[in-house]
């Protein structure tokens, strides 16, 4: 574990599994959480990019009142692609990007966050992270392998979408009385057909094409 301290909060790192995600534009993506809420705890997910014009990003949310608050240079900014997923039978909150583009390719991964007040005038934010990065890339021409992975995940999130809510990501935090009047959604999701649709033909095409060869 590493502890890491920066303005007044204290870092604990466990290093674990990078898993890589390779996405299309306009793609909605779920990254699955790894980090069980428990009381006196919050969710929050970290984002970070390598492009100069992306600073890393803290998300919060709170639970049982269903807060939905982000940190640092993004408060002004609402973030209307990005959604948490409240899964109430594993008790996580996973992360839905919607309409995925070139500037959502990061490094995410999520942690939860224990504020400690060690002196009456001093609090501190300490982290215990998850063992689970997720790295979100572009994809390019189907494999066997992406189609495994394609009804893989299909086959997750059927088991998964049971007991799941949608809680929208803003910079205020949201009240009871606010998320009643419509600020959850629902855990309908949009099937990804398309993928489906390019991801067989792109296989059959390559079949075609080796069926081809061997007549020659």
């Amino acid at each position: 574990i590493q502890y890491l301290w920066s303005a007044g909060v204290l870092f604990s790192r466990i290093s674990g599994e990078e898993v890589e995600m390779r996405v299309r534009p306009g793609d909605d993506v779920t990254l699955y959480s790894d980090c069980v809420w428990k009381l006196g705890f919050n969710i929050v997910w970290f984002r970070n990019c390598s492009h100069d014009h992306q600073p890393p990003l803290i998300m919060s949310a709170t639970t049982h009142s269903h807060h939905a608050r982000i940190y640092n240079d993004f408060k002004q900014n609402p973030l209307p692609r990005y959604f948490f997923v409240w899964n109430s039978f594993s008790k996580t909150y996973h992360l839905l990007v919607k309409n995925v583009s070139e500037s959502d390719l990061c490094l995410y991964y999520c942690a939860l966050q224990e504020r400690k007040i060690p002196g009456r005038d001093a609090q501190k934010d300490v982290f215990q992270y998850g063992n689970r990065t997720t790295r979100v890339s572009l994809r390019g021409k189907a494999t066997h392998s992406d189609c495994i992975y394609f009804f893989f995940s299909i086959v997750v999130k059927m088991v998964q979408k049971a007991g799941e809510q949608w809680h929208p990501i803003k910079p205020e935090e949201a009240s009871a009385s606010d998320a009643q009047d419509g600020q959850l959604f629902n855990s309908a999701k949009k099937r990804n057909t398309q993928s489906h649709i390019n991801c067989y033909h792109n296989l059959s095409s390559d079949e075609e094409l080796e069926d081809d060869q061997h007549q020659l």
